[in-house]
């Protein structure tokens, strides 16, 4: 629709020219690229407004890669009950393979196995969110990997509520580590940065100041 609004546009302003060059015997004049130029401009904008306005503000991404030992008992119910504890009032979706969300997570889902998604349905952010992936190892020393995604906005709140998920990991998932996805340090115990955290997130009320 856009596209042909543009051409519309660009026609009704280039149309004496244009048939200047027929009555020349020209098929057209180079009067059309302009007309060609408006139809494109009009879908790529409109194309980009509409992404916007359905996906919300562009989002940045974080990443830490996880590890663990073994099966895993934390479900999503205590995981969400931990992050109430600093506050926070989150909804947990479970994902498909194109990381679209699919419904609630039950409670009762273990996050072994599972792809969830947290928001607060209270920030109006478009799709920011975190995005949780463990794996669902079967044996006892069998290693299980795991992948947590902030998707945030500029105020940060998405990427420090994934600060408090890993710590609240490290208290539900036994001998679990974390470290940037692209770090090339070594994995450190996700209980750690429990302590490293203040008990209130300086962003759950809209507050910008950095972690201490």
């Amino acid at each position: 629709m856009a596209a042909v609004v543009g051409a519309v546009v660009g026609w009704l302003l280039v149309r004496a020219e244009a048939r200047a060059w027929v009555e020349y015997g020209f098929d057209s004049g180079p009067e059309m690229g302009f007309v060609v130029f408006l139809a494109v401009g009009g879908a790529v904008a409109t194309f980009y407004l509409s992404r916007r306005i359905l996906d919300g503000p562009a989002l940045s991404r974080t990443g830490w890669s996880l590890g663990f030992d073994g099966p895993q008992a934390a479900t999503v119910g205590q995981l969400l009950d931990a992050l109430k504890a600093h506050g926070y009032r989150l909804e947990a979706a479970e994902l498909d393979d194109a990381a679209e969300p699919k419904g609630a997570a039950p409670p009762s889902r273990l996050l072994a196995g599972a792809q969830i998604a947290l928001a607060d349905p209270q920030r109006k952010a478009g799709r920011a969110r975190v995005v949780l992936r463990l794996s669902s190892p079967a044996a006892p020393q069998e290693p299980g990997l795991g992948l947590l995604e902030s998707e945030d906005t500029p105020d940060g709140f998405y990427d420090e509520l994934a600060q408090y998920v890993i710590a609240k990991l490290g208290e539900l998932v036994p001998g679990i580590s974390y470290k940037g996805a692209n770090s090339t340090i070594d994995a450190e115990p996700a209980e750690s940065l429990g302590k490293l955290l203040p008990p209130h997130p300086s962003r759950l009320d809209g507050n910008r100041r950095s972690l201490t």
